[in-house]
């Protein structure tokens, strides 16, 4: 019982100092969102929209990348029944993440390589990251949630790190993370990295990433964008400049819910489209901010929910 008092002690006081903000930016924009669908936006509406997504896409010349990578090599370092079970598709998502990573050359075997995964989760996507590696790499998680131990890869992770490697879990809000203050090292090589990360999480990651002042690459997969709305967008800039109002952007987001529907469907191009034009709008942030090297990928077939974005800045 002590043994277990004292355990509960420690807990406690991690959440005490770790938790910067206990404020959820998230969750009430949300409840925001959902008071409105696509069947309450006016039909007249709905097909302006439609045009005009179609003419503004023709414009930009949008550069899609169709990059699953699938390799044997770390394939074959997980069981049949891992690929195979219900989290099969999951394995094989973050196994194409690191593979594009490794084809970018975002990290160095012969470096100390850090991972930051951005909205963790259990950990999943940095323990494929590790077993990739060959066990050879740091790990820095952060959530605003907390996980029970049983359901996240944490001491997975520390039980085969080798060498000077380490591994850090931080419960705390995205916007109070100092990527900055977590890593002051220039021997460090340090790549951000998520799946998926929802909404603006993202905005609020890529601002994180510009703020570092030392060398980082990146590999978001993107989600959710139907919970962006323009007042956390990254570049209204960009969405005005191509003609789009913000009373327009905020149905837009909530159109792209299509592209989850049959792919014969006219809607779901639409869908897909805006979603390519939001993220595409991502990239043109990112390049004003001194990232080079950017890529929109479709990484992956194994959900609609498909695209990583990629870059790195020098300094």
């Amino acid at each position: 019982m002590n043994k277990h008092i004292k355990k509960c002690e420690v807990r406690k006081k991690e959440r005490d100092t770790q938790i910067l903000s206990n404020e959820n930016i998230i969750t009430p924009r949300i409840w925001i969102k959902k008071q409105f669908k696509i069947r309450d936006i006016p039909l007249t509406e709905i097909e302006s929209l439609k045009m005009k997504i179609l003419t503004i896409y023709k414009t930009l010349s949008i550069n899609v990348l169709k990059r699953e990578i699938i390799s044997p090599e770390i394939k074959d370092k997980f069981k049949n029944e891992q690929l195979n079970g219900k989290n099969g598709k999951t394995i094989f998502q973050e196994i194409s993440i690191f593979e594009n990573l490794k084809k970018e050359k975002y990290f160095d075997f012969n470096r100390r390589n850090c991972f930051i995964e951005l909205g963790c989760g259990a950990g999943s996507l940095s323990r494929t990251v590790q077993i990739g590696c060959n066990y050879n790499s740091s790990h820095i998680l952060i959530d605003r949630m907390k996980y029970n131990s049983k359901n996240k890869y944490d001491n997975v992770i520390k039980s085969q790190l080798i060498g000077d490697n380490f591994i850090s879990r931080k419960l705390i809000d995205i916007k109070d993370f100092s990527i900055q203050t977590e890593i002051n090292n220039k021997d460090i090589n340090v790549i951000a990295i998520s799946k998926h990360l929802c909404g603006d999480a993202c905005e609020l990651s890529l601002n994180k990433i510009i703020e570092y002042k030392e060398r980082i690459s990146f590999a978001i997969a993107t989600c959710c964008h139907y919970l962006l709305n323009h007042s956390n967008y990254c570049n209204m800039f960009f969405i005005h400049s191509v003609g789009i109002t913000d009373e327009e952007f905020d149905y837009l987001t909530r159109l792209t819910g299509w592209a989850s529907l049959k792919e014969d469907s006219n809607n779901y191009v639409i869908g897909k489209m805006i979603k390519e034009i939001l993220d595409y709008g991502r990239l043109l942030y990112l390049e004003k901010n001194s990232f080079q090297s950017l890529l929109l990928l479709e990484y992956t077939t194994q959900t609609k929910e498909n695209h990583l974005i990629m870059g790195y800045k020098l300094h």
